[in-house]
């Protein structure tokens, strides 16, 4: 109990003096943890199927792609770069 009221009190002190990115070293197992468990899944499907089967499956992995081929397929990066071409991602992943 005591190494958990710690852990707190440290979290506590990085927010609190705005330093939270800090906060992650302050545990690093904890958080290497936390982040694997998170990933793992991602990778794993990654791996295994490849990325365009993998961005086929789980929707949230497509958020993730900017651009394929010569297409861009992110928005955001298409505002920023007008003159390259732009399409859907899901009509890449065909």
């Amino acid at each position: 109990m005591a190494s958990i009221t710690i852990v707190l009190e440290i979290f506590r002190k990085c927010f609190e003096s705005h330093q939270s990115h800090l906060c992650s070293g302050a545990v690093p197992a904890t958080s290497t943890y936390a982040l694997t468990n998170v990933t793992l899944k991602y990778a794993s499907l990654l791996a295994k199927h490849g990325w365009k089967n993998a961005c086929r499956e789980i929707p949230e992995l497509k958020l993730g792609l900017n651009k394929i081929g010569d297409a861009l397929t992110h928005p955001g990066v298409s505002r920023s770069f007008p003159d390259l071409p732009y399409k859907e991602a899901d009509s890449l992943l065909q």
